[in-house]
């Protein structure tokens, strides 16, 4: 098998599986099977408005070095441009289909989720094979937890603090962050990602 179809199989196996499970159990929800579909194939489009202002802000910021590349890189052109991408998205869904309970939030932000980890761990189908696996076993992961954790707390209501829905989203770019500050470190400190990701 070519390496580069290898590379692509590795890399979306997981998160197709994972789309499969989620329309599979949800098939008697609220939702219809097309509905988590387009949830799904709606976080993988928006990898590509992420992606484009990742590219923007590597290109404008200043060359640093060391940690404080890492710090910008893991924070601000990573985490932050795709929670907020995913913040976005999931306030528009939110809103055409007018979730309002826990289940339907957690459906929606997992399916969305998936279907960003879905395309853009195709996109790094170039990369070595270890790469894509360690990013299949933990950047799939990580895209479905934050994304789950954003949508849960946009239909929390609070009337004395109205930034409560936003606390999923603050939760969400502090996880993100660390993930991507343990990988870019390349050491043993990398390994952190496991109890950060499964505890």
């Amino acid at each position: 098998m070519n390496m580069l179809l290898l590379n692509a199989v590795l890399s979306a196996v997981p998160a197709a599986f994972i789309a499969a499970v989620i329309i599979f159990k949800n098939r008697k929800s609220d939702f219809s099977t097309s509905s988590i579909i387009t949830f799904i194939l709606a976080g993988a489009f928006v990898v590509f408005p992420a992606g484009m202002t990742e590219l923007a802000l590597s290109l404008n910021i200043p060359k640093t070095d060391g940690i404080w590349k890492i710090l910008i890189d893991a924070v601000l052109i990573s985490a932050l441009t795709e929670e907020t991408a995913k913040l976005f998205l999931l306030k528009l869904i939110f809103y055409i289909k007018n979730i309002k309970t826990f289940k339907a939030a957690v459906i929606t932000a997992v399916a969305a989720g998936t279907g960003f980890a879905f395309l853009e761990n195709i996109m790094y189908s170039f990369d070595r094979s270890f790469i894509i696996i360690v990013r299949s076993l933990t950047a799939v992961p990580l895209h479905i937890i934050t994304a789950g954790i954003t949508g849960l707390y946009l239909v929390k209501r609070d009337s004395k603090n109205g930034f409560i829905r936003y606390k999923g989203f603050a939760h969400a770019i502090v996880i993100h962050s660390l993930y991507d500050t343990l990988i870019a470190t390349q050491s043993v400190y990398s390994f952190l990602i496991i109890p950060l990701l499964f505890c």
